[in-house]
């Protein structure tokens, strides 16, 4: 998985509760850039960036749920074969 899929940037929300710092590509710039917010967000807005830690740490990214959605798909499909 992507971490274009499960990380929603600040600044590129679009109705996405933000969870990160996301930046394009894998050249040093792009993660520089990334860090860089997120270092002057951790000194301009502590509170902000606390609570973002918090729902960050809150979120499920386990295969667990998903997990059981496929076996309740593939039971289905079974079923109705």
């Amino acid at each position: 998985m992507s971490l274009q899929y499960t990380l929603w940037d600040r600044a590129q929300a679009q109705g996405l509760e933000p969870n990160g710092f996301s930046f394009d590509g894998a050249a040093a710039l792009g993660v520089d850039y990334a860090l860089n917010r997120a270092i002057l967000a951790w000194y301009e807005n502590r509170h902000w960036f606390n609570t973002l830690c918090k729902t960050v740490m809150e979120q499920d990214w386990s295969w667990n749920r998903p997990a059981l959605e496929y076996l309740e798909l593939y039971h289905a499909a079974r079923e109705s074969a």
